[in-house]
C-alpha cells in the first residue's frame, strides 16, 4: 500500500536515503565557495543542508522571492566530481541562469553552453554546464542521454506536472539517471497532489513506484479521475521528510529585508523591432565617435534621453530606441509572465511605460483567463478607487497591469508582494514610487521586485542613467553618494542582493563578476542596487 511504502520510507530514514559518498553534510557544505556561503540567509543554508542530507536529490519548493536558484547553485558546487551539470529551464530564464553561474560559481563563459536552438546541440560537448530550455529537450533527447549527466537541475519543475506530455517523458529519464537531481518550483501543487507525482517519482523512484496507489491514497483516485486531495497531512509529512523543503515568506520574514530586487535578463528572438534596435544603436555609436573626434563632451556615456549634453538628433534617436526596445521585448515579457502564471505566482503588479507592453501583458492575462485590473493614462480617476479596491479584496484578481507614470503614485496595492517592471523609467523616482505601491504601510510581507531587461537595448543606457541620477541626488540631499534612496537588489535565486546604508558591499573573497551594464539576477552596482534592511551584510536571495 502506498501509505506503508512512502510513509515507512520516510519514517525509517533520517537523511532521506541520501548518497554523500565519503563526505558528511558539514564537510560537503564547506565545499561551497565562501562568497556564496556568506551571501545566503540562514533558511537558505538550511535548505542546502537538507538537500545534502538527501544526497543532492531534492525538491526546493520555496515561495517566489526566497532564493531557490542560489540554493541550487550551492548544492551543485558541493558535487564538482559529478559535473558536467545539465540545467533545464523555461526559455525566458536561460540567460538568467548563465549569469548566475558566472557570478556565483565563477564559471568561465567558455564552459557554459546556453542552448538557444536545436542547432546548438554540439555546444554541450566539453561544457561544464549545459543550459537547455524545456522546449528543446525533445529535439536533443538522445544527445543529452548519451552525455549521462550525473547532476541535473530542473527550474520551474512544475512544467513536468503532466506525465503524458512529451516534455515530461523526455526529462524524467534524465532525472532518474542522474546521481544528483534538484527540482525548483514555487508551486509544489500541494492542493492537487497528482501534479506532484512525476516530480516525486523522478526524484525518488524507489519510493514512489505505483501511480495508481499514489492516486488512490492521496488524490481521491477513482475511475472518474485523480483531481482531488486526500490524506494531505500524511503526504506533506512524507514528502517533507523524504524530498521537499518548502518555506513561505511569512515563515522567514524576520530574516528578509523589507524589499529585495532582482534583474532578470530576457533573451530576445530575431524580429523587426530588434533589427531596429541594432540600427539605432549603430547610429548613436556613429554620432558618439564623431563627437569624440571633434572633441565634444556629452556628460557621460549613461546620460538619459534628455541629458543636457546630447544633441537634438541623439535625443530623437534615444527616444526611438526606447520605443523599439519595448517592442522587441514584447514576446519575451509575455513568455516570462506565462512562466509566472504557470508557477502559480501570488498577486503581483506589472509596470511598463509604453502602451505596447501594457497591451501585451493584458493580452497574455486575458488569453490565460487570469483576472486582472489595468490602470493607465486612459483610466478615469473616478474608476481607479474601485479598481484598487477590487485588487485589494478579491482573491481571484491576481494581477494589476499599471502604467509607471499614471499609476505610480497615490495607489495602495499591498495585496501584492511582488512587483515586475517590463521596462525602466528615465526618472529613478518613478521607479521607487511604483515599487512603493506595494511596499508601504499595510504590507505584511517582504516585497520582491524584478526588472525584466535585455542586453544591447536601451536598458543598458537607462540603467547607467538611473545610477548617475541617484548618485547626484544623494550628494545634493544628504551629502553622501547615493544614500538618499535606500533600495535593495535581490533575486529569486533565479543570485543575490546588496544591502546597507552606504555603498553596496562585496566580500573581499568574492570572485570578480564579469563586467555588465544591468546586472544578472544578482547584485548590480550603484545606488539603485542599495536598500536598507538594517544590516551591512550582503545577502543572496
Amino acid at each position: 500500500e502506498e501509505k506503508s511504502r512512502a510513509a515507512a520510507a520516510a519514517a525509517a530514514t533520517s537523511d532521506g536515503g541520501g548518497d554523500l559518498g565519503d563526505l558528511g553534510v558539514e564537510a560537503a557544505y564547506e565545499r561551497i565557495p565562501e562568497t556564496l556561503r556568506d551571501a545566503m540567509f540562514p533558511f537558505q543554508r538550511e535548505g542546502v543542508k537538507f538537500g545534502l542530507a538527501r544526497g543532492g536529490r531534492v525538491l526546493i519548493g520555496d515561495q517566489m522571492g526566497l532564493g531557490k536558484t542560489i540554493q541550487a547553485l550551492a548544492l551543485v558546487s558541493c558535487y564538482p566530481e559529478d559535473w558536467p551539470c545539465l540545467v533545464l529551464v523555461p526559455t525566458s530564464l536561460r540567460d538568467a541562469w548563465e549569469s548566475a553561474l558566472r557570478r556565483w560559481l565563477g564559471v568561465r563563459p567558455s564552459l557554459i553552453a546556453a542552448v538557444a536552438s536545436g542547432a546548438d546541440g554540439n555546444k554541450i560537448n566539453g561544457a561544464a554546464f549545459a543550459i537547455v530550455p524545456y522546449s528543446l529537450v525533445g529535439k536533443l533527447g538522445e544527445k543529452l542521454a548519451r552525455k549521462k549527466y550525473q547532476i541535473v537541475v530542473c527550474d520551474e519543475s512544475h512544467f513536468l506536472k503532466d506525465g503524458k506530455a512529451q516534455r515530461t517523458k523526455a526529462v524524467v529519464p534524465l532525472i532518474k539517471a542522474a546521481r544528483r537531481a534538484i527540482c525548483l518550483t514555487g508551486t509544489p501543487a500541494l492542493s492537487r497532489p497528482i501534479e506532484l507525482y512525476t516530480q516525486l517519482e523522478a526524484l525518488r523512484p524507489n519510493v514512489f513506484t505505483k501511480f495508481n496507489e499514489f492516486a488512490q491514497r492521496y488524490c481521491s483516485g477513482s475511475r472518474f479521475g485523480w483531481q482531488g486531495c486526500t490524506n494531505a497531512d500524511e503526504l506533506f509529512g512524507v514528502i517533507s521528510r523524504l524530498v521537499m523543503v518548502r518555506r513561505l515568506k511569512k515563515d522567514v520574514l524576520t530574516q528578509l529585508p523589507p524589499k529585495t530586487r532582482e534583474q532578470v535578463f530576457l533573451p530576445l528572438p530575431k524580429s523587426e523591432a530588434l533589427s531596429e534596435v541594432k540600427a539605432i544603436r549603430e547610429r548613436l555609436n556613429d554620432i558618439k565617435e564623431s563627437n569624440r573626434d571633434e572633441g565634444v563632451m556629452h556628460g557621460g556615456e549613461a546620460a538619459g534621453s534628455g541629458a543636457p549634453g546630447r544633441t537634438l538628433e541623439e535625443k530623437r534617436l534615444m527616444n526611438q530606441l526606447y520605443v523599439a526596445s519595448a517592442k522587441a521585448k514584447i514576446g519575451p515579457v509575455q513568455e516570462y509572465l506565462e512562466t509566472l502564471i504557470d508557477g502559480g505566482a501570488d498577486k503581483f503588479l506589472f509596470f511598463a511605460h509604453h502602451a505596447e507592453l501594457l497591451d501585451a501583458a493584458a493580452a497574455t492575462l486575458k488569453k490565460r483567463k487570469i483576472q486582472h485590473i489595468r490602470i493607465d493614462g486612459s483610466t478615469p480617476s473616478t474608476a481607479r478607487g474601485k479598481l484598487v479596491e477590487t485588487f485589494q479584496t478579491v482573491d481571484a484578481v491576481r494581477v494589476a497591469v499599471l502604467s509607471i507614470k499614471a499609476a505610480g503614485v497615490g495607489l495602495t496595492l499591498t495585496a501584492a508582494s511582488a512587483v515586475i517592471f517590463g521596462e525602466l523609467s528615465w526618472t529613478p523616482g518613478e521607479i521607487v514610487q511604483a515599487e512603493d505601491r506595494a511596499h508601504r504601510i499595510g504590507q505584511v510581507n517582504s516585497v520582491s521586485v524584478q526588472f525584466l531587461c535585455a542586453r544591447n537595448t536601451v536598458d543598458d543606457i537607462m540603467w547607467g542613467s538611473v545610477q548617475n541620477k541617484l548618485e547626484n541626488l544623494g550628494q545634493v540631499l544628504d551629502g553622501t553618494s547615493g544614500d538618499c534612496l535606500d533600495l535593495a537588489n535581490g533575486k529569486d535565486g533565479r543570485g543575490g542582493f546588496a544591502t546597507g546604508n552606504g555603498a553596496a558591499k562585496t566580500p573581499a573573497s568574492a570572485p570578480k563578476p564579469p563586467k555588465r551594464t544591468y546586472g544578472d539576477r544578482s547584485p548590480g552596482g550603484g545606488p539603485l542596487a542599495r536598500m536598507t534592511n538594517d544590516s551591512n551584510t550582503p545577502r543572496a536571495q
